[in-house]
């Protein structure tokens, strides 16, 4: 009975549902939209960091040997594992065109459906002479991309090389989310058996390896652990690998970037709130009568929480879908835009929601709403149910003050400002409600231009260009054959020749060089890792120094050592990057009988630069630095691990195009500039704005809405009052002025309260958290308000004429009669 009840009031009075209803599908947008977006980025940087790994499977055995062989099908059958599959590396591909690494090898189709190597056109290699090649390599060759083309390739197995012709039979994208880029082509089944009968397995070629995708990744070692045994194999003899992607990540967020995050989505969860809570709340005092009345006729307090509970449950029925469904559409729409101007790029384009995602954003979708609403209505349910019928249907009385003495009540500015005052709870929400959405609106803004490209540099490069290998800038200065990738001399001959350097310098470094001991250190050379350079004087600047006012004679004069370590965003030594305090001497000796002891004169601190390699042991790394002469001095065979200069003034353009033909004459070769971490940056700050134009947006339609919502509500409520007013000669033109200054005075204080809650905010929280990015230097921006002031008087003007018209629409005694 109550909840056809409840129906009928609902469609008997649909301004209030439909008010109520924008209120609802508004929270519910605006917390989908919020769940997908984060829910998206955090798919995006797992999936990001899987495709970077190249396989989606998370384990992989490796030299294949007959027992695995035999093993592969109690694998597949096994409960733990969803499916498992198989690769043969052949050979390298060496065509004349290509500047980058390319493997033929063979693969079932489930292995190259876990390498994300999913066919775009074609079938997969079924003749001895058919293959399926990358898009990338296709065109690198200068093949016409048609099934059947022919597909001649010149291919470097161990010392041999050959030339085969192939048939091309589909092709696939290249995972370009591969740090270091390599081509893949892909043979038959029956080109393997071919393999084998012409040439002979060695430790690369030939070597075969199973990938194994879980139906869990937790625990994935454990796991892996527990299916090798039970499916008969020794872990002493069978070589497996955990994909890097499913490691545990057991870094923690920084206290400040939690605290800021908890207090952002607090505050939308607030003001989602009170989106509602106004609605109900005007709402239960403009029904106080009918609720007086029902109350009068023997209905219970429980009854009439019902009541009231069931029309928010039928309005939700309506507004949950609509505004679920859109906030998810959103979120879908905006995320591959967002995605595309992060690191997580590589992955914009795949379809990151499965099910059970969605199903996620759902439920915390509806569930964050239902809470929402069923907090709103507590309060109007208990307001009615604490008062008696005759109270109840003089509601009106009770939150209005009855009498107001006053010697200028004609002023319409003062009658304005004690209409809203009436009821101050009322006002105290509303203001609230509509300053939270513009507060976070001013902090996005003064976020989106806080920008410094000057700091970012200068965390990034100190000389307008660093030059090194590919692999270098890949983080993989060591090769797969763990080989030092060095720049050759050439290289540098080239571009100091170029009549472009203004200066530069030389760096040095040796990765883990066994040959290379700390004479001194009391562990085994095989429980550290020790990377030792040497730098010109060029490479090293003032401000790279930890310590302050460092002579450096000794470091030149080559008794002197640097040790590099990390730093924290405080600017404090990372815990467990420094072995040495100043003073401390250490004794480096080499295989060939060389031995210097030197002593550690400073601390030099290697983070975002181009002083170290990249590499680091899983035990305890030393970072130890020299004069590059010492060094020569030292090291028999010094690797040249990259070069830096500043460009004469006037040359920047002929500069880039010098670095651009070097790096044509050398494939290996790559270098970056002040101009590609300007472009880096560019790319970031666009994807700021964007989030940050999304937000002021949203948010300040929120608060726009909430506000014309609320304030038409609440004339609705007056509609009596109104009506005597015009009855006793208030003119049109009066009636909008007064409804306009008091749609400025809620404006008008909302605005005081967001400002002064912005600076404190910002004062001690935004700041210090924006000023710790290496990209921003946090200022509070007053044009915004401006901004912000301009448009409230805009729209209160709107609104209140639209309203004014629709009010005088009806005479004097239609209005009266109405209440």
């Amino acid at each position: 009975m109550i909840r056809k009840f409840a129906l009928r009031i609902i469609r008997a009075d649909k301004t209030k549902g439909i008010s109520a209803i924008i209120a609802m599908i508004l929270t519910s947008i605006l917390f989908s939209t919020l769940f997908t977006t984060i829910i998206g980025m955090n798919k995006a940087s797992e999936y990001s960091e899987i495709k970077k790994s190249g396989m989606l499977s998370q384990i992989v055995l490796k030299d294949c040997d007959s027992k695995i062989e035999d093993a592969i099908e109690k694998i597949r059958s096994n409960d733990m594992v969803d499916s498992t599959g198989y690769r043969k590396y052949l050979a390298d591909v060496v065509n004349d065109e290509l500047s980058y690494n390319v493997e033929l090898s063979y693969e079932d189709e489930v292995y190259s459906t876990h390498c994300f190597q999913d066919l775009k056109e074609g079938h997969m290699p079924e003749a001895e002479n058919e293959i399926v090649m990358d898009e990338s390599t296709i065109k690198a060759l200068g093949i016409e991309k048609k099934i059947g083309a022919s597909v001649p390739l010149n291919l470097k197995i161990g010392d041999t090389y050959v030339s085969e012709d192939f048939i091309l039979s589909g092709w696939f994208e290249l995972n370009n989310a591969l740090e270091i880029k390599t081509g893949q082509v892909v043979t038959s089944k029956c080109y393997a058996k071919k393999w084998e009968s012409n040439y002979t397995k060695n430790s690369i070629y030939g070597a075969e390896s199973v990938d194994i995708l879980l139906k869990n990744s937790k625990n994935v070692e454990e796991q892996a652990e527990n299916l090798l045994t039970q499916v008969g194999l020794d872990l002493e003899t069978v070589r497996f690998s955990v994909n890097p992607a499913y490691c545990d990540d057991t870094s923690t967020i920084e206290t400040s970037s939690l605290l800021v995050m908890i207090v952002g989505i607090l505050l939308i969860v607030i003001v989602g709130y009170l989106i509602i809570n106004n609605i109900f709340h005007i709402a239960t005092i403009r029904d106080a009568k009918e609720y007086g009345q029902l109350k009068t006729i023997g209905m219970t307090k429980k009854q009439i929480g019902a009541l009231i509970g069931w029309q928010a449950v039928f309005l939700l029925i309506v507004a949950i879908p609509i505004g679920i469904l859109v906030g998810l559409s959103i979120g879908e729409y905006i995320l591959p835009s967002i995605l595309s101007q992060t690191s997580f790029k590589v992955v914009a384009k795949d379809n990151l929601f499965e099910m059970k995602e969605i199903v996620v954003i759902l439920a915390f979708s509806i569930i964050f709403v239902l809470v929402t609403t069923l907090l709103s209505i507590f309060g109007p349910i208990k307001i009615i149910g604490k008062l008696s019928p005759i109270e109840s249907s003089r509601l009106e009385l009770k939150v209005y003050n009855k009498s107001h003495k006053t010697t200028d009540g004609s002023k319409l500015h003062k009658f304005a400002f004690y209409n809203i005052s009436r009821n101050k709870k009322n006002m105290i929400i509303l203001i609230i409600s509509i300053s939270l959405p513009i507060l976070l609106a001013s902090i996005a803004f003064s976020v989106l231009n806080s920008f410094d490209m000057d700091k970012y540099l200068s965390t990034m490069i100190y000389s307008d260009y660093k030059v090194a290998t590919d692999n270098f800038f890949k983080n993989s200065y060591l090769t797969n054959e763990g080989e030092i990738a060095s720049v050759s001399l050439d290289t540098i001959e080239d571009i100091e020749t170029s009549d472009t350097v203004e200066d530069g310098g030389l760096i040095y470094g040796s990765c883990n060089n066994l040959n290379i001991v700390i004479e001194n250190e009391k562990k085994s050379r095989d429980d550290y890792w020790l990377n030792l350079y040497g730098l010109d004087s060029f490479n090293l600047q003032e401000d790279m120094i930890f310590e302050n006012d460092i002579d450096l004679t000794a470091f030149y004069d080559g008794t002197g050592i640097l040790e590099g370590v990390w730093l924290n965003d405080d600017g404090s030594i990372m815990p467990g990057t420094s072995n040495y305090d100043i003073g401390d001497m250490v004794n480096i000796q080499t295989e060939e009988g060389k031995e210097k002891e030197y002593q550690v004169i400073g601390h030099l601190n290697i983070g975002g630069s181009v002083l170290n390699t990249g590499i680091s042991g899983d035990n305890i790394t030393y970072e130890l630095y020299l004069d590059s002469n010492s060094y020569k001095q030292l090291v028999t065979e010094p690797q040249l691990m990259a070069y830096t200069f500043d460009v004469k003034n006037g040359q920047e353009s002929n500069a880039e195009d010098v670095m651009k033909q070097i790096t044509s004459s050398y494939p290996d070769v790559d270098y970056q500039s002040k101009t590609t971490y300007e472009e880096e940056f560019n790319t970031l700050k666009n994807m700021v704005e964007l989030i940050s134009i999304l937000l002021c947006g949203v948010l300040s339609f929120i608060a726009l809405i909430n506000l014309i919502n609320v304030f038409i509500t609440s004339i609705l409520v007056r509609k009596e009052e109104i009506g005597i007013l015009r009855s006793i000669g208030m003119t049109r033109r009066q009636l909008v002025k007064m409804l306009l200054f008091e749609m400025l005075y809620y404006c008008g204080l909302a605005f005081i309260v967001s400002m002064i809650l912005s600076i404190l905010l910002s004062i001690t929280m935004v700041t210090p958290f924006c000023n710790s990015i290496s990209f921003l230097t946090y200022s509070l921006r007053p044009s915004v308000y401006v901004y912000i002031l301009l448009i409230i008087v805009v729209i209160s003007g709107v609104t209140v004429t639209f309203e004014e018209k629709q009010i005088s629409k009806k005479s004097v005694t239609e209005q009266l009669r109405s209440v």
